[in-house]
This record gives C-alpha cells, sequence and structure tokens, in this order.
C-alpha cells in the first residue's frame, strides 16, 4: 500500500490486481484498513501522515471480487476489480457525483 497527495499520481503499470483510490483527505493517525468480500482484512496501516490517494495491491486479490477501503471503523470506498489496473475516486477533490454522477 502507498497513501499521497493528489499531484504525485504516477503513470502505472501492473502485473498484479492493483487500485488506484482518490478522494478525500484521510488525516495521519486513522487506522486504514482493505478489507475483502469476505469481510476479511488483507491489509492494515495506521497512516503516519495525511493523504488523499491509496494505492494497494496484494497477491490475493482476484477479478471481479469488491475490495472495501476502511478508516477507522467507517467504509470509505468500494472498488470492484474489473480489470488488472483500476482508478477510483475522484481527482477533483469534489463531493459525490454531480447531475448523473450516481451511475455505478
Amino acid at each position: 500500500m502507498a497513501c499521497s497527495t493528489s499531484g504525485m499520481r504516477e503513470s502505472m503499470s501492473a502485473t498484479q490486481y492493483t487500485f488506484v483510490w482518490q478522494g478525500s483527505t484521510i488525516s495521519s493517525g486513522k487506522k486504514v484498513s482493505i478489507i475483502d468480500s469476505n469481510n476479511e482484512s488483507l491489509f492494515s496501516y495506521t497512516l503516519k501522515q495525511s493523504c488523499n490517494q491509496i494505492i494497494f495491491s496484494h497477491p490475493d486479490m482476484k477479478s471481479g471480487q469488491t475490495y472495501r477501503i476502511v478508516v477507522d471503523s467507517t467504509s470509505l470506498a468500494s472498488i470492484t476489480m474489473n480489470s488488472l489496473l483500476v482508478t477510483s475516486g475522484s481527482s477533483s477533490g469534489g463531493g459525490p457525483g454531480g447531475p448523473g454522477g450516481h451511475g455505478h
């Protein structure tokens, strides 16, 4: 897992399932967990700095499976691996979808 702030996004290619999430800032000291569809934790980490982008890859991730980003005990995002590299969230830092933006 890697956390960064916007503007640090790099061009990526993936050899195993990877997601890139970008959204609202997560404060330092918060516990970030990646939870699989069986409600099992793949990874947990307490942030040492604030971030608004998470890059995560794990050898157990599989195509078609959905993974949740959980901050402390609050679910932040759900990401379904429909390709080797999935990008999710908003790079603008805006709210949850504008007009017609709720078609997940």
